[in-house]
């Protein structure tokens, strides 16, 4: 395995293993004994083009990396078109697979990015 694999590897691993999302720096601050800051942004923009995870930046405007959980073709996934739900008591982002929604844009508009997200308090922190 190549070091680049390697760090592939390990940022993904730390991505997939935070259910609350997790930003950069804090990865950067893991790995910096391996790499530096620049390349963890390489390596998750490349990760997120390759659809193995998502960038989803929070209400207070800080961008988390979560593991993509869903199967999908690379052709097929072009825009996330599916809502993220932000629990304001764990602090989990849970994508919503069933609640898919679709905004009709004006002729000659081209989304090429969706952000949907909502804010509360998930099953979980309820039932307690």
């Amino acid at each position: 395995m190549t070091k680049k694999e390697r760090l592939q590897n390990s940022v993904l691993e730390l991505v997939s293993k935070n259910n609350a999302g997790i930003k950069a720096a804090e990865i950067a601050e893991i790995l910096k004994e391996q790499c530096d800051r620049v390349t963890v942004y390489r390596i998750l923009k490349r990760m997120e083009d390759a659809h193995k995870l998502h960038k989803i930046v929070d209400f207070d405007g800080i961008a988390k990396y979560f593991a993509c959980s869903h199967s999908h073709l690379a052709m097929e996934h072009t825009i996330d078109n599916h809502v993220h739900f932000s629990c304001t008591k764990c602090l989990d982002i849970i994508c919503l697979e069933n609640s898919n929604y679709e905004i009709n844009l004006p002729p000659n508009f081209i989304a090429k990015l969706t952000n949907f997200s909502i804010q509360g308090i998930c099953s979980k922190c309820n039932s307690v």
